[in-house]
């Protein structure tokens, strides 16, 4: 049989964790070792990290480049084996290998073979092969719990059917040199072996054997979602428990560690996800960047507005600040609705003309999502000298100014910054999955809440990323690397995980250090003015850092004394001047005020008032007086703890000079009430406050976006003071009212 290829033995240098290679065919080796470790590669080498994985933790164990470790890959493809197979060209590119490097080796000299994607080495060659010895095998093949394919079933000596993973086997080189120069019909390794251990006269002439004792080679099977190898965590330690041979800890038991060649299930990425924990790291695996901005890469950075998004404001803030040049940045933005045109506007009048080059797709241009992160790709490679193509969509914050430069320095091809949720009712929703379920969505891995919660810091291989990552441009000129969003209906995020994982393609999150959070824009409703102000539940973050006086924190100090203008009237900083006047256009805007008349709202002493249920805003207000006002209250009112507080009586009053200026003495329905100043005296009006009839005390000078207290009933009857001129607005809560309604 004529063979069909030639390969290349190649040596690495590892430098700046990139693979660099020397064509070695010809070279001879003077020492011969007992131990050759052969894997296959592809053609090129410039996007394979699995490979860098490989050979790092073999040089970790004692394998040396050129002998113990010879890394195989086809030559080009030529007219002679253009129509050749994969499965053909791979088997005789490993026929051709073993027949040279057999040659290479003494005569009892052993050669093991491993898939490079799907295997992790844990034990030194010297390990491996008195392991191996001891098995008493001639070729030793790693078995599995289901087929990848159905002619590769085996049949054991006592009838019972198991299957090889031919991702892994080891043998005597007398043997397989036999085997693999012998000419057969078999077009594959899996077929090949196969045949040869199901004809009882070969398997006992060549005495081939399935590791069903996992003794040396483990794979990782699964059984639903449950994988054979558990992780065991803790903040001390990391331990690998093998369900199979019950041996604990890692590195003794586990000795060639696998998935299978069909990568089904979990099992590939549960491979990938025990290679961040087995896989040493190197000193060169940072980048240091230049301190001349000059020399700095060049960036593709692609701004992606999908749907309607909160706190774009603050969004395009952190994109302006962002610790890098902008001449050193190509900047796209794909702005698919409308409704946040505003900002992106205002942020590229500022902006736009400081970045390299500029591409703004706008929502009446209608671009689909996946087509728009395509089109991005395609400008980022159009653009000249770029380096990394860097995809962010308008729920990432990145609060850190450094995060683009650490991701560049972190040297991988692709990599997110690991970005959650700062939501009490939506805790750890992150922008990246340790595991996945039998559908291939989202499930919890078991080291999920270590990483989540930076117990275990560093760098993570793992099955899905999105919302933000930094791709080297390298993965994008490769097209059998670069990214694809379309998988059917999956939307773009899902096909991109999923086309990444087909193609080997590592994904990596990085929590070495806070680059910022998500914001939530699922449920975002946009029928308001001013929409964000009732994004207290879902960015409950966001909305204090824009919302929240500055210093209410402190207000809740031990050490802090309250202002007390009268007695049992205690005085906060509670809200920002921005909160103030965006209530106040949301009511002027609902328009739809009380007429202050008795008849109106029933009420003796009624005003001119809008509530909060009439302008949506119920539930988002007792929300921020649980959050908010309560601890306030605990505080000075030490005897009263009724928790939640409840209110059917909240609404923002308007006096002004030319309608109602005052409201006459009264004692509030409430067992306390709150009273925020929403614009500010002696600006915006004259006159007005709040005067205490039984101490004959006013608080006139009112502060803007501060608040008081002070009990509802029997003790504080009070009045508000005449407006002479302009308008004031307070905002009124009645707290726990001592009669019984529906909330």
């Amino acid at each position: 049989m004529k063979e069909l290829v030639v390969f290349n033995v190649v040596v690495f240098l590892l430098v700046n964790n990139v693979i660099y290679c020397e064509d070695i065919e010809k070279s001879t080796i003077q020492d011969p070792p007992p131990l050759v470790l052969v894997t296959l590669v592809k053609e090129t080498l410039t996007n394979d990290e699995a490979l860098t994985r490989l050979v790092r933790r073999t040089i970790f164990n004692g394998f040396e480049q050129g002998t113990t470790l010879r890394i195989i890959q086809p030559r080009k493809t030529t007219p002679a084996t253009s129509k050749s197979s994969p499965e053909v060209i791979k088997l005789e590119t490993i026929r051709s290998a073993i027949k040279k490097i057999g040659n290479e080796t003494p005569l009892d000299g052993v050669i093991l073979y491993v898939e490079h994607d799907l295997s992790l080495i844990l034990s030194t060659p010297d390990e491996i092969l008195s392991i191996f010895k001891n098995i008493g095998a001639r070729i030793l093949v790693s078995s599995d719990s289901t087929p990848c394919e159905s002619k590769t079933t085996l049949t054991t000596s006592n009838g019972t059917e198991k299957y090889g993973n031919f991702a892994g086997f080891i043998g005597y080189k007398q043997e397989l040199s036999e085997i693999f120069t012998t000419e057969t019909s078999q077009k594959s390794l899996p077929l090949l072996l196969s045949h040869i251990y199901n004809d009882k006269k070969l398997r006992a002439k060549f005495q081939i054997e399935l590791d069903l004792e996992s003794t040396l080679f483990q794979t990782i099977v699964e059984d639903s979602s449950k994988v054979n190898l558990e992780l065991k965590l803790s903040k001390e330690t990391t331990y690998l428990f093998p369900t199979i041979t019950k041996k604990f800890p890692i590195n003794a038991p586990v000795h060639i560690l696998q998935t299978n060649l069909c990568k089904s299930g979990n099992s590939y990425t549960y491979l990938n996800a025990l290679g961040s924990y087995l896989t040493p790291t190197l000193p060169d695996d940072k980048l240091i960047l230049s301190e001349d901005d000059e020399e700095l890469p060049i960036v593709a950075l692609a701004i992606f507005i999908e749907r309607p998004t909160p706190f774009m404001e603050e969004f395009f803030v952190n994109i302006e600040e962002l610790d890098y040049p902008k001449n050193r940045i190509d900047l796209f933005i794909h702005n698919h609705y409308k409704y946040n045109t505003n900002e992106v506007e205002r942020f590229l009048a500022k902006n736009g003309q400081l970045y390299r080059s500029l591409k703004y797709i706008r929502s009446k241009e209608r671009i689909k999502e996946w087509a728009a992160r395509k089109m991005s790709v395609y400008w980022a490679l159009e653009q000249k000298e770029v380096d990394y193509w860097f995809s962010v969509d308008s729920t990432a914050h990145l609060d850190d100014e450094s995060t683009l430069r650490a991701l560049i320095e972190s040297n991988k091809l692709l990599i997110a910054p690991m970005l959650c949720s700062n939501t009490e009712f939506l805790p750890n929703i992150c922008n990246w999955w340790g595991a996945l379920n039998t559908d291939g969505f989202y499930a919890k891995s078991s080291d999920y809440d270590f990483i989540a919660e930076d117990v275990h810091k560093g760098i993570w291989n793992v099955p899905f990323v999105n919302t933000v990552y930094l791709v080297k441009i390298s993965l994008l000129k490769d097209p059998e690397t670069r990214p694809n969003f379309v998988l059917g209906m999956a939307d773009a995020d899902l096909a991109f995980a999923v086309n990444n994982r087909a193609r080997g393609i590592f994904m990596h999150v990085t929590n070495e250090f806070h680059p910022g959070h998500l914001v939530i824009n699922e449920n975002y409703e946009i029928g308001h003015l001013h929409n964000d102000l009732y994004q207290i539940f879902d960015n409950r973050y966001d909305w204090e850092n824009r919302y929240l006086h500055p210093n209410h924190s402190v207000s809740l100090s031990k050490e802090y004394k309250p202002l007390e203008p009268c007695q049992d009237v205690f005085w906060f900083p509670i809200v920002t001047p921005r909160f103030a006047t965006e209530m106040i256009e949301e009511m002027e805007h609902y328009g739809q005020w009380a007429d202050g008349s008795i008849e109106a709202r029933g009420d003796l002493y009624p005003t001119v008032d809008i509530q909060m249920h009439e302008i949506g805003f119920n539930k988002h207000f007792h929300e921020f007086l649980r959050l908010y006002i309560s601890p306030l209250q605990e505080k000075v009112f030490k005897d009263y703890e009724v928790y939640p507080p409840r209110t059917d009586q909240a609404f923002v009053v308007r006096y002004s000079a030319d309608d109602q200026r005052e409201l006459k003495p009264h004692f509030d329905e409430s067992t306390y009430t709150l009273n925020i100043a929403l614009n500010t005296p002696h600006k915006d009006f004259e006159g007005g406050g709040c005067r205490f009839t039984r101490f004959n005390c006013s608080v006139v000078d009112t502060r803007l976006g501060w608040g008081f207290v002070h009990p509802g009933q029997f003790t504080h009857k009070h009045e508000g003071l005449k407006v002479t001129n302009g308008t004031r607005y307070i905002l009124v809560s009645f707290i726990d009212p001592q009669h019984e309604f529906d909330e």
